[in-house]
């Protein structure tokens, strides 16, 4: 069998037929810049594959990859796939009754056997939420529904909020901002949009009401929301 030689025009065809947007490997250079540099690397990188070929070894880096595990990739494929299905337009239809909250929860933990490829009845299907750090759907739903609160109160969406948002006017608010709690008459009312947000919104420190950028306060609030259910759990 004759010897195997690699040209340098070889090396540049297959630099430049990279995918620029796969992943990048443990160098960190993108398939973007190999193929801009194509033509300048194409020499050294031939000269080293040659050399490799005819010692019979590789260079260490070489054999050094990125290995994602499998849960990863599983953990995603919910998170892109299943939990916005769950979460679409749950500012409106969000559930109050304890009966649906655990039936939409079931399907987030059955998601966490998925994801783990793990039926057991024995295996804590808690452990394994905490280890992918899925926090639980009616939490997520509710920094969902203040949120939509701030946009309303800071007429970031085309939601009137003097319609629906009145502020307290005595000093026994704790806080600026605090808005009118609204009065008992159904339970179907009492758990509807506004209702429920009021209360989470005037339980929020003023150091968080007073953030108007979205994602800023979404980002607190979500911490906030996270930390008070941590608390109440340890208690």
């Amino acid at each position: 069998m004759p010897d195997m030689v690699i040209n340098s025009d070889g090396v540049e065809k297959l630099l430049k037929e990279l995918q620029p947007n796969k992943a990048v490997g443990p160098d960190g250079v993108s398939g973007r810049i190999l193929q801009m540099a194509a033509q300048e690397l194409a020499p050294g990188l031939t000269l080293v594959f040659n050399k490799s070929l005819s010692t019979g070894n590789l260079p260490q880096d070489w054999l050094t990859a990125n290995i994602t595990p499998i849960y990863k990739k599983r953990s995603k494929a919910f998170q892109t796939l299943v939990r916005p299905h769950l979460e679409y337009c749950s500012t409106v239809w969000n559930p109050h009754t304890k009966e649906l909250i655990d039936k939409i929860e079931t399907i987030q933990r059955r998601g966490a056997r998925f994801v783990f490829s793990d039926y057991r009845r024995t295996s804590s299907v808690t452990t394994m939420l905490e280890k992918l750090d899925w926090k639980p759907l009616h939490l997520r739903r509710k920094v969902a529904c203040v949120s939509m609160f701030h946009k309303i109160v800071n007429t970031q969406v085309a939601i009137p909020a003097h319609e629906f948002v009145q502020p307290v006017q005595t000093r026994k608010s704790s806080r600026p901002g605090h808005t009118q709690s609204y009065s008992r008459l159904t339970d179907q009312y009492m758990n509807s949009y506004f209702s429920l947000t009021t209360k989470s919104w005037n339980n929020l420190p003023q150091q968080i009401v007073d953030i108007k950028l979205t994602t800023q306060f979404k980002t607190a609030v979500a911490e906030f929301i996270y930390s008070q259910e941590e608390s109440t759990q340890r208690d």
